[in-house]
C-alpha cells in the first residue's frame, strides 16, 4: 500500500478507536480517570492541538510498524510506551482527545478536512525520520 493511502487508512481506524477509547465508562468514571491538574477540557483543545497530536499518533505508528517488521519483540514495548507517552507529551489527555473526537466529527465534511491536515501533518513528521 502506498505510504500515502496507509496513512488515510490509518487515521480512519485511529479517529474509529479513538470513538471507542470511553466506551463502556461513563464520563464521570472518565474523568476520575485522570488527575484533576492534567485534565485538559475539550474547550482547550483546539484545531491545531488536535491535528498535531493524531498527526504524532499516527507517526508512532509508521514508524514502529516498519521497526517490528525487522523486530518485533525488540520494538513493541517501545511501541507501547510511545503511544502511551504521547498524551502527557503533547499536553492532553486521552479523554480530552476522544471528547474533541466526538466533536469534531458531528461535522463530517468539516472532519474529512481535520484528516486530510493530520495525514499532511504526519507525512511532514515521517519525512524528517528520512
Amino acid at each position: 500500500m502506498k505510504r500515502p493511502a496507509f496513512i488515510m487508512v490509518m487515521l480512519l481506524v485511529a479517529g474509529v478507536l479513538l470513538l471507542f477509547i470511553g466506551c463502556g465508562k461513563t464520563q464521570e468514571e472518565i474523568d476520575t480517570d485522570q488527575p484533576e491538574e492534567a485534565v485538559t477540557p475539550v474547550e482547550e483543545i483546539t484545531e491545531d492541538v488536535y491535528i498535531e497530536y493524531m498527526a504524532h499518533q499516527m507517526y508512532i505508528i509508521e514508524k514502529y510498524n516498519q521497526l517490528m517488521e525487522t523486530d518485533h519483540d525488540k520494538y513493541f514495548q517501545e511501541y507501547v510506551d510511545a503511544m502511551a507517552e504521547l498524551p502527557e507529551k503533547m499536553g492532553v489527555t486521552e479523554a480530552a482527545i476522544t471528547a474533541y473526537t466526538n466533536k469534531a466529527t458531528e461535522d463530517a465534511e468539516a472532519y474529512m478536512e481535520i484528516i486530510d491536515r493530520i495525514g499532511k501533518r504526519a507525512e511532514e513528521l515521517l519525512d524528517k525520520d528520512k
